[in-house]
């Protein structure tokens, strides 16, 4: 299971860039505020998170806010196989 985030495409990867640090900004802070531990990975134009436990994603779920200025940069999706994505 893992978190997804979609990064933008285009201006050369710039737009991308920008976004994967609006991102991990405010993961960072969500992080320190919750004292959750988390693994990061990027793929192609997305970045996935993951959690050691279960019950993390939900915590995630109820507690992450998309920034208000770029909601389709800090909305992400939960995954929960390879199959399956919700």
């Amino acid at each position: 299971m893992y978190i997804e985030f979609q990064l933008p495409k285009g201006a050369g990867g710039q737009t991308a860039s920008y976004a994967l640090g609006l991102i991990q900004t405010k993961l960072t802070a969500w992080a320190e505020k919750y004292s959750i531990e988390y693994r990061q990975k990027i793929i192609k134009y997305s970045l996935r998170v993951t959690f050691d436990l279960d019950d993390t994603y939900t915590l995630f779920a109820m507690t992450w806010a998309p920034d208000p200025k770029r909601p389709s940069w800090t909305s992400y999706r939960l995954v929960t196989d390879l199959n399956n994505k919700i």
